[in-house]
């Protein structure tokens, strides 16, 4: 059968216990799922390959495997469901690290300008060349600000990624519309 994409999900570092757990759960589930897909499509490619002249007409189609495609789709909108709820808690975990990571990027370029100012550069007045002034460049390419500054815009390119949670949406659809098809 032509299966919907169904890929483990990525815990990272920044998320909380609870999320990490959640996700680790979700994780074993999803592997039950696929192993039941591929036990489903070895049974299938099984009773395709029997010659029809060697065994029993009724005995080479497995009367069950409407049913066990059924629950095995069943169960995958179960877990397909689980991880948009996931998706909309782990949000909330990105846009907490994001506003974390700005107020982080903050102290670091203000510590950064402590630093330089502690070593001999002074503040730079508007209009006026200083020489061993502090220009902002310099703080924004020093390795820690850069560092900051990543982590905050890899942040909020997550939040602003909706790709999986898009698929995935599509998925659960293509799933009730294929358990619909079943029903019938």
């Amino acid at each position: 059968m032509l299966w919907t994409h169904l890929a483990t999900i990525d815990i990272p570092d920044f998320w909380p216990p609870k999320l990490r757990k959640a996700a680790g759960s979700l994780n074993l589930a999803i592997g039950k799922v696929i192993e039941r897909r591929q036990g489903y499509d070895d049974r299938l490619r099984a009773s395709e390959a029997t010659d029809p002249a060697e065994t029993d007409p009724f005995e080479a189609i497995d009367p069950n495997r409407r049913l066990i495609l059924f629950e095995i789709l069943q169960e995958e909108l179960r877990v397909r469901r689980d991880v948009a709820r996931l998706d909309d808690e782990c949000r909330a975990a990105l846009s907490a690290a994001r506003d974390k990571a700005i107020e982080q990027l903050a102290s670091i370029e203000a510590e950064v300008r402590k630093r330089l100012l502690s070593i001999g550069y002074v503040e730079p007045i508007l209009g006026k060349p200083i020489v061993g002034a502090i220009w902002p460049g310099m703080i924004r390419i020093h390795p820690e600000v850069y560092a900051a500054r990543q982590r905050q815009e890899a942040l909020a390119r997550a939040i602003n990624t909706r790709d999986a949670a898009n698929a995935n949406a599509r998925a659960i659809e293509q799933i009730e519309a294929e358990l619909r098809r079943l029903r019938q």
